[in-house]
Formats: structure tokens, sequence, C-alpha cells
């Protein structure tokens, strides 16, 4: 090797020496600061498990003063419903791991299953989900009382959905696939009460009685789904006092339903909140002169009470009772096959 060569040689290894220690330096470096955000990361998570923890203690110690005042009789007499129930949700919540919690709730469970005769519809009434969203759920699970919170809640969405469907539906079938779609489109941007003023200002006397008719009719038939569902529920209850109440729950859905029926049917003769022309006015008049004379003093904008005023008014005179298979019946069932 030459001279020149021994010279290149040398320093390509100093060179190669000097990169060696830098990179060393550099990996040294990275590991110190790797190393040091781990331990910061660590001492992170420490003190949010004591946040965590610490805020679990104070939420078991709060519900602890919350449910014990429950296993005195004297205090489950004297409480409000919605006391005895938001003691019972706490209770509830914590019974998997806490024999105080277990205790409260197995003995303030039966003595509202005793006073009242059904637990479940008892707290569900009693506390809102405003309640239960406060409530911990220190098992990392929703208790049987927030489960039926959330199912409600989903229910009440598909409910309101399929609610909205079926006006569209009637606003197409009445109005037809412009106005319906424009008045679907309305709702989405400016909310459902402007889109159905917009409504109703688009739309003529005629065809805003036959959509009121079935709207009517619609709200009706889920009074009608509700007494049967009611009727189950006391046929099924334990208590005769649980039967009674589901009994008069259905009563009441049954009336409920029918006083919607009788304003689908006035909206159909022309005796509704949306009059119609003469020629329905005297075919009123010969079977309702009492309907009639009311429309004829009526005013455009002022027909809301009106169909109230003879509806109660029929109430009044028949009571709430109804009698199915009548001549008025098929005339609606001859309506809903158009």
């Amino acid at each position: 090797m030459t001279e020149t060569e021994d010279f290149v040689a040398g320093d390509a290894g100093r060179i190669t020496r000097g990169i060696s220690a830098v990179g060393m330096r550099l990996l040294d470096i990275i590991s110190r600061r790797r190393e040091e955000q781990r331990r910061r990361e660590a001492e992170g998570q420490r003190e949010a498990a004591a946040a965590l923890q610490e805020r679990q203690n104070a939420q078991r110690q709060a519900a602890t003063e919350l449910i014990k005042p429950a296993l005195d009789p004297a205090w489950r007499d004297a409480a409000s419903d919605r006391e005895l129930a938001t003691a019972y949700v706490y209770a509830e919540a914590y019974s998997q791991d806490n024999d105080l919690a277990r205790i409260v709730q197995e003995r303030l469970g039966g003595y509202i299953q005793e006073r009242h005769g059904d637990l479940e519809g008892f707290v569900d009434a009693n506390v809102d989900s405003g309640d239960l969203e406060r409530v911990p759920a220190p098992t990392g699970q929703p208790s049987a009382t927030q489960e039926r919170a959330i199912e409600a809640r989903e229910q009440a969405a598909l409910d309101a959905v399929a609610k909205e469907q079926t006006r569209y539906e009637r606003i197409l079938a009445v109005a037809g696939d412009e106005r319906a779609d424009a008045w679907a489109n309305q709702v989405d941007v400016i909310g459902r009460e402007r889109a159905d003023r917009w409504l109703q200002e688009n739309l003529g006397e005629d065809e805003l009685a036959e959509l009121a008719k079935w709207e009517q009719w619609d709200e009706a038939e889920r009074e009608r789904g509700e007494a049967a569902h009611d009727r189950h529920q006391a046929a099924e209850a334990d208590t005769d006092e649980e039967r009674e109440q589901h009994e008069d729950s259905a009563a009441e859905h049954d009336a409920n339903a029918s006083e919607h029926e009788e304003r689908g049917d006035m909206e159909r003769e022309g005796s509704g909140q949306f009059p119609h022309s003469d020629r329905d006015l005297k075919k009123l008049e010969s079977t309702n002169a009492e309907a009639a004379e009311a429309l004829r003093r009526s005013k455009p904008g002022r027909q809301e009470a009106l169909t109230t005023q003879v509806a109660e008014g029929k109430k009044s005179r028949q009571g709430r009772a109804r009698t199915h298979g009548t001549g008025r019946d098929r005339d609606r069932q001859a309506d809903r096959g158009r």
C-alpha cells in the first residue's frame, strides 16, 4: 500500500469512528427521551387511576349515604315516590359488589312491589333519563333500570322515525310528490313546526281536511294498540291492584282512540277544523244540525277550537264508549281502500 493509500485509509477510519460516536450519542439521546416519555405516561396513568379511584370512592360514599335511610321502615313510609325510586336505582347500581346496597335493593324492592304492585313500572315512572345518567355503573355495565331506559329511548327514536314516515306517506297521497318532498326537505332545514306551517299555507282546505282525517285515524290506531297492550298486561298481572291499573289505562286509551276517530270522522264529513263547501255544510246540517251551526259561525284561522267544541259536545252527550261495526266504520274502510 502506498503512502497516499495509507493516508486515505487512516482518514476513512477516523471518519467512520467519528460517525459511529455521533450515532451512539444520538441513539443515547433518543433512548433517554423515550424512557422519559414512558415515565411521564406511567405517571399520568397512575394519576388518572388514582383520580378515578378517588371519584369512585366518593360516588360510593355518596350512594351509601343516599340509600342507607331506606333500611328504616319509617323513612320508606314517609318518602315520596321519587325518593323511593331514586334510592332503589342507586342500590341496584351497587348491589353486585356492596352488601348494604344488595340488602337495600331487596328490602326496598319488596316494599315498592307490595305497595304499588309493579316494581319496574313504578321505578321507571319516577326517575327520568337525566337522573339515570347520573347513576354510576361501578361494574362497567348499566343496571336493569338503566337498560330499560336505554331501550325506551331507542324505541322512542324508532317510533318517531316511523311516525314521520307515515306523515310523509299521508302528505304524498294527499298533495303529491312535489309538495311532499318539499315538506320533507324543509323539515330537515327549518324544523318540523315551521315546515308544517309552510304545508298549511300550500294546501287547500279539502287537502288539509283529508290530511287531518288520516292523522286523527292514525292516532286512533296508535291508542287502540296501547289499549291492547294494557289489556294483555292486565291479564298477566300478579295482583288485583296491578290488574286494575292496566285496565284503567286500557280504558283511557280506548276513550282517546274514540275521540280521535270522532274527529277523523268530522274531518271526513266536513265538520272538522277545516270547513268544506256549502254542499258539504248542507249535507252535514241534515245529520248534525248543531255541528253545522257551529261551523257557520266559525271563521278561517279559528276552526281548531271548533273541532274541540263539537267533539267535547259529542262526548258529553254520548259518553266515551264506542260501538264498532257501524256504517261509519264501513265508510272508513272504504276511504282506506281508495
